[in-house]
């Protein structure tokens, strides 16, 4: 995959689905339905949303001291 191809994938997709996508291509596997609206879905959080999901598994209170300082810096 040259460059060119790489680059506009990334503005179209973004970086997280782009590099998911060529490392499927780069083992030559099918992408089936499912994954691609998993990779679709997963591409569609904002990092406020990822942020909550890693308050969440760490145990933190999004409404804490801690969880609103996190949470400001992302916006």
């Amino acid at each position: 995959m040259n460059a060119a191809t790489v680059i506009q994938l990334i503005v179209q997709v973004g970086l997280p689905l782009a590099i998911k996508l060529i490392e499927k291509w780069e083992k030559k596997e099918n992408i089936t339905s499912e994954e691609l609206k998993a990779l679709a879905t997963s591409a569609s959080l904002t990092a406020r949303d990822h942020l909550m999901a890693v308050l969440k598994e760490q145990g933190i209170d999004p409404n804490s001291e801690q969880g609103k300082a996190l949470l400001t810096a992302v916006g």
